[in-house]
């Protein structure tokens, strides 16, 4: 009899303790799903600055370096996983985040300039983090338009930037 009392009490606490070992089990793997590894989109997020680069454009058959100085501020996207630039022709480039690397490809955007030029330009963008630095390397077609005339350029360039901000 006591034999069976042991047995009945030792089947409750095996039953209990089963049912912690399942509730334990997908604990760890819901908070093991909410985990990532490499960089999210908060990592891009910031001011960079430029600290070397190289930039070409080709227009008609002319082709020119273009310096690459200044800084570019990354904004977190309204969609998960995102983050956003603008340009200082006012043109946004949507990145989509995943690991270290964040991508704007086929971006659009319609500028004039200051002297009158009308730019369409398609972009496409390439953002990536190693340390505390971050590589962009970018490809635009820029058809410029002015007083009835367009011509098409291409321009390349990569630069390397430092975060200088939050």
């Amino acid at each position: 009899m006591i034999l069976l009392q042991t047995s009945a009490h030792s089947q409750g606490d095996l039953i209990q303790e089963a049912m912690l070992k399942i509730f334990c089990l997908l604990s760890c793997m819901s908070l093991a799903g909410c985990s990532s590894s490499g960089s999210s989109a908060a990592d891009f997020v910031g001011t960079w600055q430029i600290v070397q680069g190289t930039g070409t454009e080709n227009c008609g058959g002319t082709v020119s370096a273009i310096p690459q100085t200044g800084s570019i501020t990354i904004a977190a996207g309204t969609v998960p996983n995102t983050v956003v630039t603008t340009d200082v022709d006012g043109c946004t480039n949507t990145f989509t985040v995943s690991g270290t690397s964040a991508t704007a490809s086929n971006q659009r955007c319609t500028a004039t300039s200051v002297t009158g030029v009308t730019i369409v330009q398609t972009t496409n963008l390439v953002l990536t983090l190693s340390g505390s630095a971050m590589t962009r390397s970018e490809s635009q077609t820029l058809l410029e338009s002015k007083n009835g005339q367009s011509v098409t350029c291409t321009v390349t360039a990569t630069d390397t930037l430092t975060q200088v901000g939050t």
